[in-house]
Parts: structure tokens; C-alpha cells; sequence
């Protein structure tokens, strides 16, 4: 169990109510990283006018999600504290346009999948809260299409690691984007039970829905990680399980290895 990886939590959990309880505890993720097998993925960040966002991560100590908020501007050089999220939660979606952070879904600290979503304007240094999504999406994963949120996949709190294929998706537009509307569900933009985190993308002209950065290049097939830079996007991950990880940089439709 120690050295199962990450990637394959979500599928562990459902063998039986002892994994998903051994996996969720902090017992397991001290025996990982004493054998060096942990990462640290419990935070977000995202990017929106000259500067980067982090929320939440964990608490070094009992491991419950924090509210944490640190705003760096790329401008001045320097950090500052934000104002706190309006819950904590874990393995949320969020996106970020004009200005104005979106979150939605994860997880709190017993665990539950979440529905509520929140604005953050970052000028203002203020929280809003906005309407709730249609059922709560656990490890789900969140990217601005246009003017529009979408919240990939996810799974409820009953149906740990069974990903669902649909998304969740809040208009953005009518010069009020941090007051938002109501969403809309939107069926077969994900392959069921595949995760979403970290390998979600916008279509090719920006406004097609999503793609999956997994199916981009077979270099990146298993474990796919992107970072968009500037009108680049950088993609990690490997052939197969197990394989020393390659990079791919798509670039306008393109693609080329680094």
C-alpha cells in the first residue's frame, strides 16, 4: 500500500471501507513519506493579471484543510496574505479571469463532496458567495472556457472514485462575472472514471468545451500533468506506469517534445 501511487488512490479506495479509511488517514501518508513516496499536492494555484494565487493545502499538523489564500504580485516582487476562503476544502476546481478567482466542489475535512462556489476578487481582496452546483463533485477539476466556469467531472460522496463524464458549468458573462448565475450540467465532455485533475484543457479555438491533455501525445498518456505559459501549454506524464516521465509543449495545435 505504501508504494502504490498516487494517480491510483481514487481506484484503491474502492476495494473496501478499511482502504478507503487507511488511505484517507494520516498514518499511511506518514509510512509514505519516511519512504519518500509522498508529493505535495494539496494546494491550488492559479494565475490572473500579473499574479498568482494560492488557496488552501493542509495543515502541517492535523492535516485538515486550511482557507488559506497568498496572492504574489510579479509586479512588486513580493507576497501578501488574502482574505480567507469562505469554507475550507480539499481537491476543488478553480479558475481564474479578469481578475476574479472561481472555486467550486472538492471536499471538506469529514470528507463530503461539496456543491457551494465562491468568487474571489483579487483587487478588492473580497469573497462572493455564488450559486450552488446541481450535486457535489469530489476531485474535480476546473478551467475557464471563454466566459464561462467549468467544473470537470468528480464524483459524489457515495460514489468515492467513480468519476462521472459530465461537467458543471457557470456563465461567467453579462459584465458581472463575479456574481454569476445559475449552472448547467453538460453530459460527455469526460470519459467516465477517468480523473480529471491536472489534465484538463480548453478546446482548440477556445471555445469547443474541454480536452484531455492525456489523449495530446502518447509521451504523457499515464499520470498527465499541464501548466499553461503565456500560449503555451507544457505538458508532463509517461508512456506507462512506472516509466521515467517525458515533456511535451503544445504550442497553437502543435506539439513537440522537450
Amino acid at each position: 500500500m505504501i508504494r502504490l501511487t498516487y494517480k491510483s488512490h481514487h481506484l484503491a479506495r474502492r476495494v473496501s471501507k478499511s482502504w478507503r479509511s487507511l488511505i484517507d488517514g494520516r498514518d499511511l501518508y506518514l509510512l509514505r513519506r519516511q519512504s519518500s513516496q509522498t508529493h505535495t499536492v494539496a494546494c491550488l494555484v492559479v494565475g490572473t493579471e500579473g499574479k498568482l494565487i494560492v488557496l488552501g493545502g493542509w495543515d502541517p499538523i492535523s492535516w485538515d484543510p486550511v482557507k488559506d489564500v497568498w496572492v504574489y504580485d510579479f509586479r512588486l516582487g513580493s507576497w501578501r496574505r488574502g482574505s480567507d476562503m469562505p469554507c475550507a476544502r480539499s481537491f476543488f476546481a478553480a479558475g481564474a479571469v479578469d481578475g476574479v478567482v472561481y472555486v467550486s466542489g472538492g471536499h471538506d475535512a469529514s470528507k463530503n463532496a461539496l456543491r457551494t462556489a465562491s468568487a474571489y476578487d483579487v483587487g478588492k481582496d473580497v469573497w462572493v458567495g455564488l450559486a450552488e452546483m446541481g450535486e457535489g463533485r469530489d476531485e474535480c477539476e476546473g478551467v475557464v472556457v471563454g466566459k464561462e466556469f467549468w467544473v470537470v467531472g468528480g464524483y459524489g460522496t457515495d460514489a468515492q472514485g467513480r468519476f462521472v463524464g459530465s461537467a458543471e458549468v457557470l456563465d461567467l458573462g453579462g459584465g458581472d462575472g463575479v456574481l454569476g448565475g445559475g449552472w448547467r450540467r453538460v453530459e460527455g465532455v469526460w470519459a467516465e472514471g477517468r480523473c480529471p485533475r491536472g489534465c484538463v484543457g480548453v478546446g482548440g479555438d477556445g471555445e469547443r468545451g474541454v480536452v484531455s491533455w492525456a489523449d495530446a501525445d502518447p509521451a504523457v498518456r499515464v499520470g498527465a500533468c499541464a501548466v499553461r505559459v503565456g500560449d503555451c501549454t507544457v505538458l508532463t506524464g509517461s508512456v506507462s506506469p512506472g516509466e521515467a516521465n517525458g515533456v511535451v509543449l503544445v504550442r497553437g495545435g502543435k506539439r513537440r517534445g522537450c
